[in-house]
């Protein structure tokens, strides 16, 4: 379950579970959404530079957990993501991985701020 973070008010949020060269997993919530899903932008800084799109994935995986601990900002229950980067970038990644910060970034799109 997330630890409850400050009350969000007004703003898109989420979380990183996990990250490794190969995948991310999280969860996203846009009050302003509501139930509906979030669509969300990856963006990798590979080399150490300003961050590149890699990819529009959706918050729409079950996560009860966290509406259980926001449900007025992430009602429905569906807010989890994950991705899986494609060959190329798990194996740039993976060597960065080991001897720097890779920074990842995920951006939400759409219906409130991003």
């Amino acid at each position: 379950m997330p630890s409850p973070l400050p009350e969000p008010i007004g703003i898109p949020f989420g979380h990183f579970d996990a990250a490794t060269p190969t995948y991310i997993r999280g969860w996203a919530c846009d009050e302003h959404a509501g139930t509906a899903p979030v669509q969300l932008h990856i963006y990798i800084a590979l080399p150490a530079g300003n961050p590149t799109f890699h990819a529009s994935i959706t918050a729409n995986q079950p996560r009860p957990d966290v509406t259980k601990v926001y449900p007025r900002q992430c009602p429905g229950g569906y807010h989890g993501f994950h991705y899986y980067f494609d060959a190329p970038n798990a194996k740039a990644l993976n060597k960065d991985w080991e001897t720097n910060e890779v920074p990842i970034y995920v951006y939400v799109i759409g219906v409130g701020e991003d």
